[in-house]
């Protein structure tokens, strides 16, 4: 008796090449999610973190004006009133010691013992804070050459495009800060801050 031999049908070398190119395409398309993924996760993280710092920031230079006297500012108030003579950099004194503890002289009044800075580095688009003892004042601390040192100061805000100062009507003192959400983006967005304090006499 004859034996039907039977057939083993296996994949032809097309079956093998289309199913290795429908594998590839596929794992192609998940590594492209996952990278979109991954960028835009790092994108929101960022966006996150440049806004806090700026948000800390504000508050942080809103405090402190709060607690200073509108003589005590250079540039002289009189030259940076209105958004259009605005500063890029303010200096102003602070009865805050090194241990964070505000000082009052004899007669009640704030004991300056420090002066403080604040400008923004354009080549880095950073918000620096300089402190300097200084008690006295006599006449306030000149910011029209300073030069920033290259060590000791603090660093407040990334991604800061802008920082303008200006003062308006009843010693109230105008604050914008401009930031860059993303500037690793494409396209980055900005954002503009804008706040005002009331300084005492």
């Amino acid at each position: 008796n004859l034996q039907k031999r039977k057939e083993k049908k296996g994949f032809t070398l097309i079956e093998v090449l289309l199913a290795m190119s429908i594998s590839f395409i596929g794992l192609a398309a998940a590594g492209t999610l996952l990278l979109l993924g991954y960028k835009h996760f790092y994108f929101g993280q960022n966006v996150a973190r440049v806004q806090q710092r700026a948000r800390i920031a504000i508050e942080r230079m809103v405090q402190e004006f709060q607690e200073t006297g509108v003589s005590t500012i250079d540039p002289d108030p009189s030259s940076i009133m209105n958004p259009e003579n605005s500063s890029n950099i303010i200096s102003f004194a602070s009865a805050r010691d090194d241990n964070g503890i505000f000082l009052i002289d004899e007669n009640g009044m704030p004991d300056w013992v420090n002066a403080i800075v604040y400008f923004r580095d354009a080549d880095s688009n950073t918000l620096y804070k300089y402190k300097e003892a200084k008690t006295d004042w006599g006449t306030n601390y000149d910011v029209s050459g300073f030069e920033p040192p290259s060590e000791g100061n603090e660093l407040m805000a990334t991604s800061v495009t802008g920082a303008e100062f200006w003062l308006s009507g009843d010693n109230l003192l105008n604050i914008k800060i401009k930031i860059v959400l993303n500037p690793e983006a494409e396209n980055p967005s900005e954002e503009e801050w804008i706040t005002a304090i009331r300084l005492r006499n």
